[in-house]
């Protein structure tokens, strides 16, 4: 059997390896590039963000095409934005309280930049993770930070939650009873996740993310 590794030519990431008998997966692999319309993007801390992005993409892909996910990164990020009709974009909140760099992550590098980019039109769904018990008090408070930062861009922000079923202190990301996105705790709701991401995924499919 010809065990010759391909690596993909597409996306030429690592992750993206097949053997030759797999040509079907490898044909799957590169019309799931080609043809996603949503750009899905998380940074993560301790791994929970990235957990979320999976669910997502998993939960969404019954509804429409998404992107596998793609970890933030300041070089190349940016760029990747204009092969997407729509991106869906994850962040936990790592400093806590404060006023900006509230992710502790990648974001945090390149929130200028995506305010100075043109993004007009373009629909943007932010999600984030946090913690509603030990941090209740800045609970996904950095959903506020991206939001606004995608917001600037020109970007048609989507995606806002109610925050009914929640419990938690005070959060710079509620605004008129909802959440600027989709606010996940996998640390003490991890139970719930499932299902907030299943009724947003249906949200935004009626908000025009597809």
């Amino acid at each position: 059997m010809d065990s010759t590794i391909h690596k993909c030519r597409t996306c030429r990431t690592s992750m993206c390896r097949f053997r030759a008998e797999n040509r079907r997966v490898i044909k799957r692999h590169f019309n799931t590039i080609i043809s996603a319309k949503v750009g899905l993007y998380y940074a993560t801390t301790s791994g929970f963000t990235k957990e979320a992005a999976g669910i997502i993409h998993d939960e969404f892909s019954k509804r429409g095409v998404i992107s596998e996910p793609i970890e933030v990164d300041a070089s190349s990020t940016l760029n990747s934005f204009r092969d997407f009709s729509a991106l869906l974009v994850g962040t936990p909140t790592w400093n806590t309280g404060a006023e900006e760099m509230r992710s502790g992550t990648t974001w945090d590098n390149i929130l200028e930049e995506v305010r100075s980019e043109n993004l007009q039109g373009k629909k943007v769904a932010v999600f984030g993770c946090g913690d509603s018990i030990s941090y209740g008090d800045y609970f996904c408070d950095a959903i506020e930070e991206i939001h606004s930062a995608f917001a600037k861009s020109g970007a048609m922000m989507v995606g806002k939650v109610d925050t009914s079923g929640y419990d938690f202190i005070h959060s710079k990301s509620v605004q008129d009873g909802y959440f600027l996105g989709l606010a996940l705790d996998q640390v003490n709701e991890g139970h719930l996740t499932e299902e907030r991401v299943r009724s947003w995924c249906s949200q935004l499919i009626k908000e025009g993310v597809e």
